[in-house]
């Protein structure tokens, strides 16, 4: 006979006195302790665990659930790696569940042989404390496969998940999910929480950003979201997401373990109250499912767009592995790349909002135009409907606090588009414009996101006396609702709007045929022969023959100044490129180059511009002449946007005499050419150093000395 068991074990459980209190109720403070690779929480991968965590009979991790009034409802349990590991290694080492609301925990409704003993996967959905601690087995295998508080979430309480350990002696810099918290908002005690809030803390020195090294200051992400419907389920309506540097001062006491968080009654005032570098927000409108952690959609830094594990990007991921790469660099400052582009696609059914410079607290408003809930001051959004139904897309057109512009896309294809300034609804679909004029206010009202019962039930009273079942689709609905006077064209079409300084501007496309069929002639079209017009508004309307773009390029009369530029020496060279027709040139490719006689033609680089229609921009090209003489620098603007088949390239020259590079070092004039780096040169330096001494000791090995 042989026998494959280890001579040690893997848990080892432990009580005070008697399983069993006098009273016959179960004794529910334990201690576990565990041995093996069976021991780490599930974030540690299979090969790390297999490797690092060995059944030696040295304890790798410990367990403890404390009930100190012996109440039957356990206040907390701890878990800590007792074993070694590299610090760089990001895995959670201690933590925490805390049970805030006293729940009591029930017996195992299966319990083998002993109370705390069951089979794996006999247990129903439950909330963390709501049974009591148990070992599972998985006895066809002859694998302990938990020992723990089982469960996920809770209604009332918080769990912490830190990679940095704890220790009794210090207080404990908690990291990583630092609280991750839940809250009967409803005070209906439903075993449902309303509210969830995740702040993922990263203290300064942490590793982060691979291979980039470790933070200078503290970095916290929120996730806030909770249920303003109060459906009897893990279903979220809302959301914010927050990014910021905030650190973290108070202390908790959780079993005698000092550690640094958040306390847990403090933490919805905590985030609510705060000012915040980035913010999203997001609503889910018509997405299915619950999930136990908030809505995880458009994090603001450690990038998820994901909700109950449904793939968005290729080959059925859950992140985007670019994001991932992009969003901790751009936040600690070591890259520019933009972060908008990333938000331009989310799971069907949510909503989502961004506001990349908020520098503020999060605030919403209730929309006057769709009656819906808003990010205050977003800079745009997405709702991406179900079903296949396409998407509205949100523009903050001036810039201000509010949405504007609401257009309804189907396939790429642009099927209607509201835009709202100074008092008029625009509104434009595939054969027909109509214009209001309605001074409604841009917001009904303007809240923070609920922290109190009394702030969750107050506004929810709001949103159901300002609700209006309006499809997200009918944009004319949203015109008509106002009861305002209507003006509508048929046979016209409507692009380009945009704000101006003063008001607002668009393109009027008039088909043969096209007629004022409703409401006042405001724009004056009626005797109007077809064709292209430009609509203009600044108190008034003004409605002018559309004439094309037409590009104007110069020099300037002194580009650098009064010094003259220098060979070798980095240079500013600068145009000004103007539009002097009517329609805006969105998209022109303005590309530089410089030549002297006997010299190599050099590239200054290419930029694309947007010149509106009667402005002037200026282009800027970086030039560093490779030598003294006269140089021609040429500018060439070619419009893409909108096509033209005549005069959509314009070329600028100017002719300058560069003065000869002054005396200068070594380094100085290879530097200043752009050849070599100095830190090239200081390697080359270095390199010729090493060479020569190698050189020298070559020499005294073959060279005999008499």
């Amino acid at each position: 006979m042989e026998i494959t068991e280890s001579e040690y074990w893997t848990v080892r459980v432990e009580a005070p006195d008697n399983w069993y209190l006098p009273d016959g109720a179960l004794n529910l403070n334990l201690t576990f302790t565990f041995d093996g690779p069976r021991s780490a929480p599930g974030t540690w991968g299979l090969n790390i665990r297999t490797q690092s965590l060995i059944l030696d009979g040295a304890p790798d991790w410990e367990r403890k659930i404390v009930d100190s009034d012996w109440d039957g409802a356990p206040e907390t349990s701890v878990h800590r790696l007792l074993a070694q590991s590299p610090p760089a290694w990001t895995l959670v080492r201690a933590g925490a569940r805390v049970n805030m609301g006293g729940r009591k925990s029930a017996p195992l409704p299966n319990a083998i042989f002993w109370p705390f003993l069951r089979s794996t996967d006999s247990l129903p959905p439950h909330n963390y404390f709501d049974l009591v601690p148990s070992v599972s087995v998985d006895w066809s295998n002859a694998i302990v496969e938990e020992a723990d508080v089982s469960g996920y979430p809770i209604e009332t309480g918080y769990h912490i998940a830190s990679f940095v350990n704890w220790t009794e002696d210090q207080v404990s810099n908690a990291d990583f999910e630092n609280p991750q918290a839940y809250y009967d908002l409803a005070n209906d005690r439903d075993n449902r929480p309303e509210l969830h809030v995740r702040l993922h803390h990263s203290n300064p020195g942490a590793y982060f950003a691979p291979p980039h090294g470790v933070l200078s200051t503290p970095l916290n992400e929120i996730r806030y979201s909770w249920n303003q419907s109060n459906t009897p389920n893990l279903r979220w309506d809302y959301k914010v997401g927050l990014a910021g540097r905030h650190s973290i001062d108070t202390v908790v006491d959780i079993q005698g373990f000092q550690v640094r968080s958040v306390p847990y009654a403090q933490l919805p005032a905590w985030v609510i109250t705060r000012t915040w570098d980035y913010g999203t927000f997001v609503a889910n409108e018509e997405l299915p499912g619950e999930s136990s952690e908030g809505i995880y959609a458009w994090a603001p830094v450690f990038y998820a767009n994901l909700y109950n594990s449904l793939p968005l990007f290729e080959g059925n991921q859950l992140f985007d592995p670019e994001a991932i790469r992009v969003f901790p660099l751009h936040y600690t400052g070591l890259t520019d790349q933009p972060l908008a582009p990333f938000f331009n696609d989310i799971l069907p059914g949510l909503r989502g909002e961004y506001n990349f410079d908020l520098n503020g607290q999060v605030h919403l408003y209730f929309s006057s135009v769709d009656r819906r809930l808003h990010l205050l001051g977003a800079q745009k959004g997405i709702w991406n409907l179900a079903d296949d139904n396409g998407r509205i897309e949100y523009q903050n057109t001036d810039q201000d606090e509010y949405i504007d512009q609401w257009t309804y896309w189907v396939d790429g294809v642009s099927l209607k588009s509201l835009s709202v300034s100074h008092g008029w609804l625009v509104l434009g679909t595939e054969n027909e414009i109509t214009l209001s004029h309605a001074e409604s206010p841009e917001s009904l009202f303007v809240t923070l996101p609920p922290v109190t019962y009394e702030q969750w039930a107050a506004l929810g009273e709001r949103l159901r006396a300002n609700h209006r079942d309006l499809d997200p689709t009918d944009l004319e609905a949203m015109v008509t609702q106002f009861g305002a006077p209507i003006s509508r064209i048929e046979g016209a079409t409507l692009r380009d709007f945009r704000i101006t300084s003063g008001g607002f501007r668009f393109v009027l496309e008039l088909s043969p045929g096209f007629c004022v069929v409703d409401g006042e002639d405001w724009l004056g079209i009626r005797e109007f022969s077809p064709g292209d017009y430009v609509v203009s508004y600044e108190e008034a309307f003004r409605v002018q023959p559309l004439s094309p773009a037409i590009l104007r390029i110069e020099p300037p009369i002194d580009p650098w100044g009064v010094k003259q530029p220098t060979a070798y020496i980095p240079q500013e060279v600068r145009f000004t490129l103007s539009n002097v027709g009517l329609e805006d040139a969105l998209s022109v490719v303005v590309t530089g180059t410089a030549s002297s006689v006997g010299r190599e033609f050099a590239s200054l680089g290419t930029q694309t511009v947007t010149v509106l229609a009667g402005e002037t921009v200026p282009v800027r090209f970086a030039w560093t002449p490779g030598g003294a003489g006269t140089w021609r620098v040429q500018a060439e603007a070619r419009m893409v946007v909108p096509e033209k088949p005549s005069g959509s390239l314009v070329v600028a020259e100017g002719t300058f005499e560069v003065l000869p590079a002054e005396e200068m070092g070594l380094r100085e004039a290879v530097t200043a050419s752009g050849l070599v780096p100095p830190v090239a040169i200081l390697l080359l330096l270095i390199a010729t150093v090493v060479v020569a001494c190698v050189g020298v000791v070559a020499l005294f090995r073959h060279v005999r000395f008499e």
